[in-house]
């Protein structure tokens, strides 16, 4: 009785689909906005982008639109399947019959998906002189408080009243003019450094050289320089860098 009124393969079938086009959907999302004018990250191919009939400038990605759309199609098959099942009788019964349109549905638009998503990104364009003029001196701001912590200063009170968090958190919200800054007995001396050329100076002449001769956040997947483009010891993830 129980192995013919049985379908979780089917639920488990939907759920596995559903769940990969939930990561396919983020993904997608991700070119979007990185795609459009505000970033300009990355450029779809003609093949899986549309012009648009009103601003003939615009490129859209309609491809990746439409995955994100499916998306939301299979989560309608998910929970259609769960409330086909949850009101069965332990026993054959015709209901079972509505479990079928849904995961044949379900296989083809993954599949569907995955072939198109794939196609994106074997044709798409990456501008690196793009994402470089998204960077910032703040977004050293970890490296700088780890440096920092290294040299002795606490995370905690102490050290005169000053800590991590409060040095780059006032650096990173308040320019202070032209100086210099050293670290010396676990204290942070500075006179009125903007924030930009003090990351600068520490981070280009102190931090990054430290971490590349340490090779810090070396655990897999860390972005330590040996992990580049190749995974450690020959075994693990493979680490990419654009």
């Amino acid at each position: 009785m129980d192995a013919v009124s049985d379908r979780d393969y089917v639920a488990d079938t939907i759920y596995f689909a559903a769940m990969h086009l939930v990561h396919l959907s983020r993904f997608a999302e991700d070119l979007i906005i990185y795609s459009s004018g505000q970033f300009g990250f990355v450029q779809c191919s003609d093949a899986y982008a549309t012009g648009s009939s009103l601003m003939p400038q615009k490129k859209n990605p309609d491809a990746l639109e439409l995955i994100r759309g499916k998306a939301g199609r299979l989560q309608g098959n998910l929970a259609g399947i769960m409330c086909v099942l949850k009101g069965t009788p332990t026993t054959y019964n015709k209901d079972f019959q509505e479990s079928w349109p849904l995961m044949f549905d379900t296989v083809d638009t993954v599949r569907d998906c995955v072939s198109i998503a794939t196609g994106v990104v074997s044709t798409l364009t990456i501008r690196p002189e793009r994402m470089l003029t998204g960077l910032s001196a703040d977004m050293l701001a970890t490296d700088l408080a780890e440096y920092l912590v290294r040299k002795g200063t606490v995370l905690g009170l102490g050290c005169g009243g000053q800590m991590v968090v409060y040095i780059i958190g006032k650096w990173l919200c308040t320019p202070l003019g032209n100086g210099c800054i050293h670290v010396e007995n676990g204290c942070v001396h500075h006179w009125g450094m903007s924030l930009r050329y003090c990351l600068f100076c520490i981070v280009h002449t102190t931090v990054l050289p430290h971490f590349q001769k340490k090779h810090s956040r070396c655990a897999i997947p860390g972005d330590a320089p040996h992990q580049w483009g190749s995974s450690q010891n020959g075994r693990g993830p493979k680490m990419f860098l654009v």
